[in-house]
């Protein structure tokens, strides 16, 4: 998917939410309602490492802001456990160069 262009857009933020929505749909609400609805808000919803890899490279919203709403430890982000047959060819964030 190719990067999303941000010419001319308004303030946009994008939550990306690694698990439970809840947490997600009340932050946005709260911007919402706090911008008058003058900041959109995108949900970006993560079911696995490649949508995550995509969201922090901006491929999955247009917005110019990131809120990254998901929980982990010292070994990195908690994402959902997959089927090992759709495992076996997803990428993770520890081979993942930050920079691409």
């Amino acid at each position: 998917m190719p990067a999303v262009s941000r010419v001319g857009l308004p303030n946009r933020i994008a939550i990306v939410s690694c698990g439970s929505q809840g947490e997600a749909l009340a932050l946005r609400q709260a911007i919402e309602e706090v911008s008058n609805g003058r900041m959109p808000v995108d949900l970006v919803g993560v079911g696995r490492c490649a949508h995550l890899i995509a969201a922090l490279r901006g491929e999955a919203s247009s917005a110019h802001h990131i809120v990254l709403c998901c929980h982990g430890d010292e070994s990195g982000i908690f994402l959902p456990e997959l089927n090992p047959s759709l495992a076996a060819d997803e990428p993770t964030l520890a081979n993942s160069d930050p920079k691409q």
